[in-house]
């Protein structure tokens, strides 16, 4: 498997728009009602474009045998009640049809080696409280639920904090 990442350039907006859409379809179709995911699915491109125009994170591209396969976003803790010390993960997703064939672990190598690079010693990620899969994936990394929650947007849905070390 070859797989690298770089920086995402305005010209990669659609693609991670379609990659962001296909990964809310199936790790939430369960748990979120369709009309949110078709919202998201409509508004992602333009967000998509927005982001890569002046977000201040870094928004990252995945790419396997030169095919966009995920996204990624992460940088400083938007989090307040957070020390200047804390990264966050903001975002991962892969398309579908690549998971579970370990590129998930290479990008999340890849974040926490660039977060400590930069000088974090915590790093954070919100995930929704019924993404049991994702919980599972984060855990095997050393995350754990710190105990802070947060309404999602999605529904009745909440958001869960998971923090590890460096």
């Amino acid at each position: 498997m070859s797989v690298y990442i770089r920086k995402a350039t305005l010209e990669d907006a659609l693609r991670c728009a379609e990659i962001h859409s296909r990964s809310w379809d199936f790790a939430y179709s369960s748990c979120v009602p369709h009309e949110e995911i078709e919202k998201l699915t409509e508004r992602s491109p333009m967000i998509w474009k927005r982001m890569l125009e002046k977000e201040p994170h870094n928004n990252y591209v995945v790419i396997e045998q030169d095919e966009t396969v995920g996204i990624l976003t992460f940088g400083k803790a938007r989090d307040k009640d957070l020390p200047d010390t804390t990264g966050e993960l903001v975002g991962l997703y892969l398309d579908p049809e690549h998971i579970g064939l370990g590129i998930g672990t290479k990008v999340m190598e890849f974040v926490k080696s660039d977060l400590k690079a930069a000088g974090f010693s915590t790093m954070v990620l919100w995930v929704l409280d019924q993404n049991y899969r994702a919980k599972t994936f984060y855990e095997k990394f050393g995350f754990k639920f710190d105990g802070t929650k947060k309404p999602s947007g999605l529904g009745e849905r909440l958001e869960e904090r998971y923090i590890t070390e460096l």
